[in-house]
């Protein structure tokens, strides 16, 4: 399942201009092709569980707003077959710089927890090993 619709593409673009980019038909045919925004949802949301599978299980169960968006964004770059013009692509890219963050842990997802809760990364590393073996008063001379 994909975290974005075509509902929140149309946040993105106009009708209009996705009918532009997603009706391949020759003729045209004048409509939004459902089957090309599926293609460039399921794609979007694979690149983001790419990133969020560093730090959470996924696929995410009830994805929040931030999710559904940079999912949109990255869908509606892909959508352009040719050059994107650069706001989209400059979208894009700050979406991915978004989710490569998340993956290094300077950001979160902020993930509402249900029956199947979402488990929140580990944030307390604990390490044991044998004591150390050189220190400042062994060393000095």
């Amino acid at each position: 399942m994909a975290y974005a619709t075509l509902d929140d593409l149309t946040r993105l673009a106009s009708t209009e201009r996705l009918i532009q980019l997603t009706d391949r038909a020759w003729p045209a045919a004048g409509v939004i092709d459902g089957a090309v925004v599926d293609a460039a949802l399921e794609d979007a949301t694979a690149i983001c569980d790419s990133y969020l599978g560093a730090r959470y299980p996924v696929p995410l169960a009830d994805p929040p707003a931030v999710v559904r968006r940079a999912c949109a964004v990255i869908a509606y770059h892909a959508l352009h077959i040719e050059q994107a013009p650069d706001k989209v692509a400059a979208d894009h890219e700050r979406m991915i710089q978004w989710l490569r963050d998340v993956a290094a842990g300077r950001a979160s997802v902020p993930v509402v927890t249900g029956g199947d809760s979402v488990a929140q990364p580990a944030t307390d590393l604990r390490v044991s090993g044998p004591a150390r073996v050189f220190s400042r008063d062994s060393l000095a001379v």
